[in-house]
């Protein structure tokens, strides 16, 4: 009766500690990224936290780094659609065509219309605006925001699932911009309608497996941004586009599924201004702080500067060719003096839809840093 206790126990310890063990051996083999869509938390996050927060810290530090995370999240995913035709994901809802959007950051409230914007948000968020203006104004500088549509503004009819229902009201987005240009003369622009027209004529003008809009998008919103800023544009028709390689995103990714969702296309184009070729002077490729300089010999060019999100990245090799100095920054990257030591003749600040309401937040820390 002792022996089989004991053969209980070490079989019990071996089922605990042998996949670990293992692990150690077949980890170089393994997908190791992190495709969350935040970072990692670290020991020293556990180390550095309050007594009070300590235990979520750790129990936070352990799932992002628990031993075969992301085949298991694969696994988990593939059982789900093949078996269950769902998708249990907090963070991704699955649509059709395999179609991926986003969950979290309000993206479906703001999609279903179901969130409703304040008084005090909207009085915050224009004053922060206007406090910018005044700035620029007093300098010379031409400003233009630029609200970039979630991915489920411009494809949620199409492929988002039957039983996600849209409410008769506006969205928050509709609201702030309907307040925005009712009291101010903020140049404020939403290329929802260009967007929209440009999928409708067949363009694919966001990635599948993606938040992001791909190149094409990036063009549609660079023209309309170039209008507001009473510039030349040029009809995304008269261009080539072209295939690029297959790709995955980082929808897919964090569902595990960047090895089986990688067959949306990446989409380029030719034909625009092809004569005038960038330079690009410096760059920061980091996540989320991603910070690049480009250089043209535009005879009597300007000098542009846009703070915004990872939305800006599909946009840069078109305004680039438009300015004699260009500086694309993240917003959480924004630092002292930056404004300042560019002299710009343009200001361009760019929010998402879903990250709009909170936008006069990072307003309000440029403005501390000038």
């Amino acid at each position: 009766m002792k022996k089989i206790v004991r053969c209980y126990i070490v079989g019990f310890v071996l089922v605990l500690v042998l996949p670990y063990l293992v692990y150690l051996y077949v980890a170089k083999y393994l997908d190791l990224e992190n495709h969350e869509n935040h970072e990692l938390v670290t020991m020293q996050d556990v180390l550095d936290a309050s007594w009070n927060e300590k235990t979520i810290i750790l129990e936070d530090c352990i799932n992002d780094h628990i031993p075969y995370k992301n085949e298991l999240t694969k696994l988990n995913t593939l059982v789900d659609i093949n078996i269950f035709k769902s998708l249990d994901s907090q963070s991704v809802l699955l649509g059709k065509d395999n179609w991926l959007f986003y969950k979290k950051d309000n993206c479906l409230e703001d999609y279903c219309r179901v969130l409703s914007v304040s008084e005090e948000e909207i009085e915050d968020t224009i004053m922060s605006m206007q406090n910018l203006q005044e700035y620029c104004d007093e300098r010379g500088i031409e400003l233009v925001y630029m609200v970039t549509p979630n991915k489920e503004s411009i494809y949620g009819n199409l492929y988002m699932p039957d039983y996600v229902k849209v409410a008769e009201k506006t969205s928050r987005v509709e609201t702030f911009l309907q307040n925005i240009n009712n009291e101010t003369d903020i140049n404020i622009i939403f290329p929802e309608t260009e967007l929209k027209e440009a999928r409708d004529a067949g363009y694919q003008v966001y990635k599948k497996y993606d938040t992001h809009w791909n190149q094409l998008g990036g063009y549609v919103g660079t023209m309309r941004l170039l209008e507001a800023l009473k510039m030349d544009t040029q009809d995304l028709g008269a261009l080539t586009v072209y295939s690029g390689n297959n790709i995955t995103g980082d929808l897919a990714n964090m569902i595990g599924m960047g090895t089986v969702y990688n067959d949306d296309i990446d989409y380029r184009l030719d034909g625009y201004k092809d004569n005038i070729q960038p330079e690009l002077i410096e760059e920061r490729d980091e996540p989320n702080l991603k910070y690049s300089h480009y250089r043209t010999d535009i005879p009597d060019g300007k000098t542009i500067v846009c703070i915004g999100d990872s939305f800006l990245e599909a946009t840069e090799e078109y305004l680039a060719k438009n300015y004699k100095e260009s500086y694309f920054m993240h917003i959480s990257n924004y630092v002292e003096g930056t404004i300042e030591a560019a002299d710009p003749d343009v200001i361009v600040i760019t929010s998402t839809e879903r990250a709009f309401p909170g936008l006069h937040w990072s307003i309000d820390s440029i403005l501390e840093k000038m």
